[in-house]
């Protein structure tokens, strides 16, 4: 076993951080591309998205989209519940609902909207 030098030390601790950097990016982002459905008729969960300002940005590398959170899951387990408890005719795109922004037309179609903060 080699000895500890401080050379051996700095390097433990930049592979430790290259490896930490590595393994994160991944999962810094939330996975964002929305796959809306068009306006039928039935209740369909919209999430509203919007662009941060810079300096209020946070999270690793400041990718954390804060509209995102829990994107789709939260889509998917709302829509499924209301779907089996409810008497509501929900639509359920690929994602659970649709995802518009704030200046979106389409969102006037959509009675419920959710914004995250």
């Amino acid at each position: 076993m080699l000895p500890l030098t401080n050379r051996n030390w700095l390097g433990s601790i930049l592979l430790s951080g290259l490896i930490a950097i590595l393994v994160t990016a991944g999962f810094a982002g939330a996975d964002v591309s929305p796959g809306n459905v068009g306006y039928d008729s039935r209740f369909v969960f919209v999430r509203l998205k919007y662009e941060m300002p810079t300096g209020l940005q946070s999270g690793f590398f400041r990718q954390d989209i804060k509209w995102a959170h829990d994107y789709p899951r939260a889509e998917q387990n709302l829509m499924q519940l209301l779907d089996e408890l409810s008497l509501l005719n929900v639509g359920r795109g690929p994602n659970g609902g649709n995802v518009l922004a704030l200046d979106d037309p389409e969102l006037y179609k959509f009675p419920f909207a959710y914004m995250a903060e």
